[in-house]
């Protein structure tokens, strides 16, 4: 799986705990962040280099 697979997998897997969790806002930021990540934008070009500093906390 590429960095950027990796990345976008951590922000959905913590979209889904939002969820779980009752945060419908945090959900959809998150989830539309993964998106982002996958299409090359903006959240990407910020979180390029980090995927190696764990769970995105």
């Amino acid at each position: 799986m590429s960095a950027q697979a990796d990345v976008a997998a951590g922000l959905r897997t913590q979209a889904e705990w939002c969820r779980k969790l009752g945060s419908p806002l945090y959900t959809a930021l998150l989830s539309e962040a993964a998106a982002d990540v996958e299409a090359g934008g903006a959240c990407w070009r910020v979180l390029e280099g980090q995927e190696d500093e764990g769970a995105l906390a």
